[in-house]
């Protein structure tokens, strides 16, 4: 018997992109069972507020339209007395992570789990590719599926999300570079792992935004994640401001507050790495192990070297506290205290391991054609595609 794979949607206001994504789920060519769980979701206070009374009135009609959806199972997380009823506690993290439990509840450790979103469409081979990948590596955990953003036609929203964009490949692309554990994409779109994963290690918690990274980083502290699928995620670049970071808001607003780091800073975490065994032995100073030092009450290398009976251990050590979220901040920390523009750091990147892209010295993320940033995408798409690929080539699962 083939396992049951579940799929988790979110869903705030998705009248106009829900329908599609379900008749994506419902071509699948999967020769298996597939039950899709939909939580429409909201804070209860906003049943009170005015400005959100159409929301209100949109989401109820979500709540009917599943109604004659079968193998769905929809999750009231919103109606007047269902909704949200924490501010701190509300939002996709939380709405992830009811279905999951739901979820969890339903299946079996055989079973998988499909993190989905309610704006994405993908062909009718994406779940087979998904359970044919985990079902032949027993050591797999997880799946982060390539993706892909498809275009608007409306200048401003596309120049956003090919900002966007860009901004991730080249931070993952640099990741894979110097080899790190925790390359990997936080779409909640594009995750996929056993249920017995989840029983283990998951919990998306209750971030209003950013709950797929936490998600993700923790399976990788515990797990192996693959890469590369030979099928691919489509979500749309559509404006949205009910989270306070990511893809929506980014295409809403603006993709600034996301700097293109440059490949330099991503030189000094694999500088880092390359010592790890000399930390083990003895103090060493150096501004990502000082940073990391400095939010901390203890001696943090001190402390785990105690701990270690072996130079493996201290690494599997070492990467616990040297977490993508650590180094993150810390490329962030860098990205504030230096003077590089989003332009000096993308040509750069292009420079040092790209020659052979024909990256214009007037170029501009403001100003530069809309096709020029189509094909810088689309160049670091392919590209990134390839090193998932041989990442995943040179790793036992």
């Amino acid at each position: 018997m083939p396992p049951t794979v579940y799929i988790g949607i979110p869903a705030m206001d998705e009248n106009q992109f829900l329908p599609h994504t379900l008749q994506c789920i419902k071509r699948q060519d999967y020769a298996g069972d597939i039950h899709t769980y939909v939580c429409v979701n909201q804070p209860d206070w906003w049943h009170n507020d005015p400005d959100h009374a159409e929301l209100c009135r949109r989401n109820a009609e979500t709540l009917k339209f599943l109604e004659g959806e079968q193998s769905v199972t929809a999750i009231d997380r919103s109606t007047p007395g269902n909704g949200w009823q924490s501010k701190k506690k509300s939002g996709v993290g939380i709405a992830r992570q009811t279905i999951l439990d739901q979820i969890l509840h339903n299946a079996q450790d055989n079973d998988i789990f499909v993190s989905m979103d309610a704006d994405c469409h993908f062909s009718e081979h994406y779940i087979s590719a998904i359970v044919e990948k985990l079902e032949s590596a027993p050591k797999l955990s997880a799946i982060n599926p390539p993706y892909y953003h498809c275009l608007t036609g409306n200048a401003r929203t596309d120049r956003n999300i090919l900002r966007y964009e860009i901004y991730m490949r080249t931070f993952m692309l640099n990741m894979l570079r110097i080899k790190s554990p925790f390359a990997f994409t936080a779409f909640g779109s594009a995750i996929a792992c056993r249920t017995s994963t989840c029983r283990t290690l998951g919990n998306f918690g209750a971030q209003q935004a950013g709950e797929d990274f936490y998600f993700l980083q923790k399976i990788a502290k515990h797990g192996n994640i693959l890469l590369y699928n030979e099928e691919t995620v489509y979500p749309s670049a559509r404006i949205s401001h009910r989270v306070p970071f990511g893809t929506g808001q980014t295409v809403g607003e603006t993709a600034s507050c996301h700097p293109i780091f440059h490949p330099s800073f991503f030189d000094k975490v694999s500088d880092t790495y390359k010592i790890i065994d000399d930390i083990y032995q003895h103090d060493i100073h150096n501004e990502l192990l000082d940073f990391i030092q400095a939010d901390a009450n203890e001696n943090v290398w001190g402390q785990s070297r105690q701990n270690a009976a072996t130079a493996e251990q201290f690494r599997k050590m070492f990467h616990q506290k040297c977490d993508g979220l650590r180094i993150f901040q810390f490329l962030r920390h860098l990205a504030q205290s230096t003077h590089y523009t989003d332009e000096k750091s993308l040509k750069d990147f292009f420079t040092a391991s790209y020659p052979e892209f024909p990256f214009t010295d007037n170029f501009s993320f403001e100003h530069s054609p809309i096709e020029t940033l189509t094909a810088i995408r689309d160049f670091l798409s392919e590209t990134e595609r390839k090193a998932r690929f041989t990442h995943d080539s040179e790793r036992k699962f």
